[in-house]
């Protein structure tokens, strides 16, 4: 599985020291009030109404530092794709690409940044604001002032674990994997309780092939916050790779019960279902994963090896058939496999003209695949009988 795929699905946690503000010390019309209120907002996502009231903090407090630092949260979160927020808004599951999130929300992770030098100006020995601004420059692909935030962090806090998560993070993307694995190693004897720090070092054996290694970093990053979507895709997938298909499954499961719209583990579960001879199953998931992406034609590609592994060679055709009409975005070598595919479900059904035209193209698009020339002679010779 490539690095950029891995990266997509990847949860860049945001594990920050808690917060307290104690709301008696204000009045009822204080910034602290609408502090309080923001953070409720933003533990059930409401993002905008969270900005609003720490806006109104910052009207009412302007020198207040804590006000800009949640603000400045509250937008990293709302550009962010967020799965997870816990309930004191410290922790955040976000499914991230490091150096490649969106143009349009730029102006979005503008403002958070924003709001953290202005944290920072007005409270500049509060190293967890600096953990949480060089982890926004490493997710928005901005690295010139990172190493000098994570610094001044561990010099404040040499026993704050953030600061190492984020230079761990910054060279795993420069793909400098030893120094990545030796920040993650500094996070974890900072701090042997933080789960982020554990699902990276996961993530860097799993890259590295070393599924035990793997497994054992992200169970225990499972074990210290079971409520991160991406380590259990994470954990199943090296399940799934290695043939173990009853704790891949239960981990896709868990996914699913933390997040009913990721279509990645419906995918998958579908697959493991197709190899436990499980029809309905197989396909039912396979078909949420559709409903959930409609616009993924390579979703039609798996209904089609599904529909065409259970002998529903018809249903297959019309599969594969969807994704060679709209699936625009494969790769030639991709669409000979489909087609192909699509030749194998015309074989199958005794239409071999149609396969022999299916295997051609497949052949033109990938000559170097000798399969297709081989299946292509066979279906002639079946025309010639």
């Amino acid at each position: 599985m490539s690095k950029q795929y891995k990266s997509l699905i990847f949860a860049l946690a945001a594990l920050l020291l808690s917060f307290f503000v104690k709301v008696d010390l204000f009045s009822q019309d204080s910034a602290g009030r609408h502090i309080e209120l923001g953070k409720n907002y933003a533990v059930n996502m409401d993002f905008d109404s969270a900005i609003s009231e720490f806006s109104e903090a910052i009207r009412l407090e302007p020198r207040l530092a804590l006000a800009w630092q949640l603000r400045g949260r509250a937008y990293y979160a709302k550009a962010s794709d967020i799965a997870y927020i816990n309930e004191d808004f410290s922790v955040v599951d976000a499914y991230m690409t490091a150096g490649h999130v969106s143009p349009d929300l730029l102006p979005v992770y503008n403002l958070a940044l924003s709001d953290f030098t202005q944290s920072i100006l007005l409270d500049p020995d509060n190293a967890q604001v600096y953990a949480e601004r060089a982890r926004l420059n490493v997710d928005i692909g901005s690295y010139a002032t990172v190493t000098d935030d994570c610094n001044r962090a561990i010099a404040l806090n040499p026993n704050y674990a953030e600061p190492h998560v984020v230079l761990g993070m910054m060279n795993y993307d420069f793909d400098n994997y030893s120094r990545a694995f030796d920040h993650f190693e500094r996070a974890i004897l900072a701090d042997p309780f933080d789960s982020t720090a554990y699902s990276w070092r996961g993530f860097i054996y799993d890259h590295l092939g070393d599924y035990a290694n793997a497994v054992a970093d992200y169970s225990e990053s499972i074990r210290l916050n079971p409520n991160v979507v991406s380590i259990h895709n994470l954990r199943g997938m090296i399940y799934y790779t290695l043939g173990d298909f009853d704790s891949a499954l239960a981990d896709f499961n868990n996914v699913i019960l933390l997040d009913r719209t990721n279509e990645n583990a419906y995918v998958l579960r579908s697959m493991i279902y197709l190899f436990k001879d499980n029809q309905s199953q197989s396909i039912n998931n396979i078909n949420q994963a559709i409903r959930l992406n409609s616009a993924e034609y390579e979703y039609y590609f798996i209904r089609g090896i599904i529909n065409y592994y259970f002998r529903n060679f018809n249903n297959a055709i019309a599969d594969y058939t969807t994704a060679i009409n709209n699936g625009r975005e494969f790769k030639d070598h991709e669409l000979a496999s489909i087609y192909s595919s699509r030749g194998d479900a015309y074989y199958s059904t005794r239409r071999y003209d149609r396969a022999v035209e299916d295997y051609e193209k497949a052949y033109r698009l990938d000559p170097d695949n000798p399969e297709y020339l081989a299946n292509l002679e066979n279906a002639r010779q079946m025309i010639r009988r």
